[in-house]
């Protein structure tokens, strides 16, 4: 158990380091908030979860996190906050991250996506199939690449990762209050004794 205790430090370590180093490189402030564990994963497990996380955290202060300028100018507290929860359901770990940024520009995302011909038209698009087309590989609503933006790796990365563990991720957001990725990940039965 210490061993896997100590596997999850390490991944919420990582984490941290993943929210300090990308905040800093972009000129934001952005804290990150941790709430329940996953102890009992085992290491393996937890790297590829880690990577998967790290990409949901990079793009949740890329994407969605203001400038502290413009989060003070709207009234919201300059430091931006990330949220990450573990959770138990009967079945699965649910993990959610969670940011308080703007939101997900929808029309933006329909209009990319048009303009990629990922879609005909941008004016039957629902809500929620914009947001399924966050999940395309390389698809990213940013005008200029930088280190953290436009690497062609994104959320794509964060849904294979879920769906490998037989579960699934959700994306809900709302307009300048923020976005919240929700990954349901079935729990492994445990091995039946020979």
């Amino acid at each position: 158990m210490a061993g896997r205790s100590s596997a999850f430090e390490l991944t919420l370590q990582h984490l941290r380091d993943t929210v300090r180093e990308t905040s800093r490189s972009l000129g934001k402030d952005v804290r990150l908030h941790v709430e329940g564990a996953a102890h009992e994963w085992n290491d393996e497990d937890l790297s590829r979860l880690r990577e998967a996380l790290a990409h949901a955290v990079r793009n949740a202060i890329d994407h969605g996190i203001e400038s502290p300028k413009v989060r003070s100018k709207s009234g919201k507290n300059p430091v931006g906050r990330i949220d990450l929860r573990f959770a138990s359901e009967e079945n699965a770990t649910v993990v959610t991250v969670e940011d308080d940024g703007a939101g997900v520009d929808l029309d933006a995302v329909s209009r990319k996506a048009a303009r990629l011909g990922l879609v005909v038209s941008t004016e039957a698009l629902a809500a929620r199939e914009s947001l399924a087309l966050l999940f395309e590989p390389g698809f990213s609503t940013k005008k200029t690449v930088t280190e953290i933006s436009g690497r062609g790796i994104g959320l794509d990365l964060v849904q294979s990762v879920a769906i490998s563990f037989g579960g699934a991720v959700e994306i809900d957001t709302a307009h300048g209050k923020g976005t919240k990725l929700v990954l349901r990940l079935p729990r492994k039965k445990p091995a039946k004794a020979a």
